[in-house]
């Protein structure tokens, strides 16, 4: 279900209060990986969140936003429609 290592599997569209928005890709092995078989990778920018005795798990992906000074109103998830299957199991966010 990951898809292949390099490949989109979705995009988050953050859209902002002013009506823009900011495009954020998410590629398998990259920004995320395969829920089946959790592993950790150096060159990767997400983290084993949680996992359990049968190395199945959760990633955490950390985004900066780029426009702190804007208020965003809206996350869309977008899927690349192949043969990824994105699960997002949640959203957070924090005012710096």
């Amino acid at each position: 279900w990951a898809g292949n290592v390099g490949e989109l599997c979705m995009t988050y569209r953050v859209n902002y209060q002013d009506g823009t928005h900011k495009d954020i890709p998410i590629h398998v092995g990259k920004e995320i990986s395969d829920w089946w078989n959790v592993s950790e990778n150096a060159d990767s920018n997400y983290r084993v969140a949680w996992s359990n005795n049968k190395n199945r798990g959760l990633f955490t992906y950390k985004w900066e936003n780029p426009n702190p000074e804007k208020l965003i109103k809206t996350i869309d998830i977008i899927s690349a429609e192949n043969d990824s299957i994105p699960i997002v199991v949640a959203i957070s966010g924090e005012v710096k």
